[in-house]
């Protein structure tokens, strides 16, 4: 729907019949200006400056220089000259250009006819097939430094709506992506110290993957520890026979407090204070509920102190055929060739609870205290941990318990949006990305999600109350038992494996050498190895000194190592 005159003339003129107008397209001294018509008025408007193509261009990028490690990212497919500046900068230093169109013709069009600049570009626009979320799913985020926007405002007033939200996704994307890595960077060291130190539970667990597709014909309630539980404990009271109740560890002490034994506890988080949430309470006897799904690189005291049934998964993440499971974890799987089974992570507990009840193919899901928003202005429902330990400590005429929520949030950057029940509450920015996940995973999903309480944060996708069902959940716990007896006849060969990987690490001397043998040592000091690809000055004494510190880190993480398979040696019981 457009005519074509060739770009070698001096001045030529293109014009488009696209979504939003009819655009024209001019190439003068090789400079490109672009127009539309606007119907209303009757006349012509320009996208970009007729005038001066070049000193607007100069204008909008200003000092900035694309280079290794930068990503630029233009609001506009109309900014030719800018985008032809920044292909020239990405050819000299290296860089990303992500360019984004909201009229799907006239970006075709410009993929047409400028294939030197958009063959160096990441196109979106709605009808390209992928978004800005694929896009930095993609990128490598330890090498990236940063980014800068540019918008060409006469393409982003033709859609306001289309760019912002592109923008929007593009911010929380790129934050969450960083997150990961500063999350990743911290805690990389003991994620593969818990998953080694782990293995040694391998022969009394049965396996993620040996779960998935047994809640077939039943269905779940998946317990959180929001605010809202107290006021729904009594419906899940009410109903607990009809539900396979799956609580993430720190509401497992408020369910027994209110004579609910759930069917599975769900633990994931590494750190010491995980502990707590089990402290005092029962745990588990062989062969009976609950059974304890902890990740491979959860808390190894948690895992060695339960004595009833356990299941061992993986977290990973999915980007198209690519897929990055937690540190530690891919050692395991790959020495002791073992599959775990995968659980995909939205940044908490009960998101990754969530997907295991997806994968084990519940009819429905039902939440219980999935808040995601501090309802009543509180951060737990009482009789967490938590509330006990202020209670019983910080507590007193002056300081309440009210107090030292508001303290809390007061740490946090509050914003205010809509709840079930329609009135304004409080959340932050860490709550809206994991109700964002949520949203997200329902939409997905072929089964119902109900929401049991209203007072919560509104979740797209999710029905008000709970399902009108009659079904034995005691069914499930069941297979599961049959799979835990079935699982462990055939465990031999690998706890052989496992004993051997631990006397290998405790016979080994740290040298640089070693790095060959235990592959997992090139996640130590990975801080040190981003910040040195990231100096400017790359002198060959710096990269020594960086070489000399990482060599150090490694040294006293292998000495910690030793210690800890020591410890769990004696308490596998091989």
């Amino acid at each position: 729907m457009f005519v074509r005159v060739a770009w070698y003339m001096p001045s030529s003129e293109i014009i488009i019949t696209g979504e939003k107008a009819e655009y024209t397209l001019k190439s003068i001294d090789g400079q490109y200006s672009i127009s539309f018509r606007d119907e209303k008025k009757n006349k012509q408007r320009p996208v970009n400056s007729a005038r001066d193509p070049k000193r607007e261009s100069d204008r909008l990028l200003g000092s900035f220089c694309l280079k290794e490690g930068l990503i630029a990212l233009v609001q506009g497919g109309a900014a030719l000259n800018s985008l032809e500046t920044l292909v020239h900068q990405k050819k000299q230093h290296g860089g990303l250009i992500i360019a984004v169109e909201s009229d799907n013709m006239l970006a075709k069009t410009l993929q047409n006819e400028f294939p030197s600049i958009f063959s160096q570009v990441l196109f979106i626009y709605p009808e390209c097939g992928f978004d800005i979320n694929d896009v930095l799913e993609e990128i490598e985020i330890e090498n990236v430094a940063g980014y800068r926007s540019f918008s060409l405002q006469g393409s982003v007033q033709m859609d306001n709506q289309y760019y912002s939200s592109v923008f929007a996704d593009f911010n929380k994307s790129f934050s969450s992506r960083v997150s990961d890595l500063l999350t990743r960077i911290e805690f990389e060291p003991r994620w593969i110290t818990n998953a080694l130190v782990n293995s040694g539970r391998i022969k009394n667990a049965i396996f993620a993957n040996q779960v998935f597709g047994s809640g077939k014909g039943y269905h779940a309630a998946l317990i959180s520890s929001g605010p809202s539980l107290r006021s729904s404990i009594d419906v899940l009271k009410q109903n607990r026979d009809n539900f396979f109740v799956a609580v993430v560890d720190s509401a497992y002490r408020v369910l027994l407090r209110h004579g609910i034994t759930p069917d599975l506890v769900f633990s994931l988080d590494s750190q010491g204070y995980t502990l707590r949430h089990i402290c005092g309470l029962p745990q588990g006897n062989k062969g009976q509920p609950p059974f304890l799904y902890a990740d491979l690189v959860s808390n190894p005291q948690l895992l060695y102190r339960w004595k009833g049934p356990l299941i061992l998964g993986t977290t990973a993440q999915y980007s198209g055929e690519r897929r990055v499971v937690t540190p530690g974890c891919d050692y395991i799987e790959d020495n002791l060739d073992l599959r775990f089974g995968d659980v995909q992570s939205g940044g908490s507990v009960a998101t990754s609870l969530f997907d295991l009840l997806r994968t084990m193919e519940f009819d429905s899901i039902t939440l219980f205290g999935q808040d995601l928003a501090f309802t009543h202005r509180e951060i737990h429902t009482m009789g967490t941990h938590h509330t006990d330990l202020w209670l019983s400590k910080n507590t007193d005429r002056l300081n309440s318990l009210e107090n030292i929520s508001h303290k809390v949030m007061r740490k946090r950057k509050i914003h205010w949006e809509k709840s079930n029940a329609g009135e304004e509450i409080p959340v932050d920015y860490v709550l809206s990305l994991y109700r964002h996940w949520f949203e997200k995973a329902i939409e997905k999903l072929s089964i119902p999600v109900y929401m049991a309480s209203d007072l919560g944060a509104k979740v797209e996708g999710t029905i008000m109350g709970i399902p009108d069902i009659k079904s034995k959940s005691v069914e499930v716990i069941k297979k599961l038992v049959r799979i835990s007896e079935k699982s462990h006849e055939t465990k031999n060969k690998t706890e052989n494996r496992a004993l051997d990987l631990f006397n290998s690490i405790l016979k080994s001397q740290y040298n640089a050498g070693l790095i060959k043998t235990f592959s997992f040592l090139h996640k130590i000091g990975r801080k040190l190895i981003i910040k040195q690809n990231r100096e400017s000055v790359s002198a060959a004494e710096q990269t020594m000194d960086y070489e000399k510190e990482i060599e150090q880190e490694r040294e006293v993480f292998w000495g910690r190592l030793q210690k800890k398979i020591k410890i769990y040696k004696a308490k596998a019981q091989f």
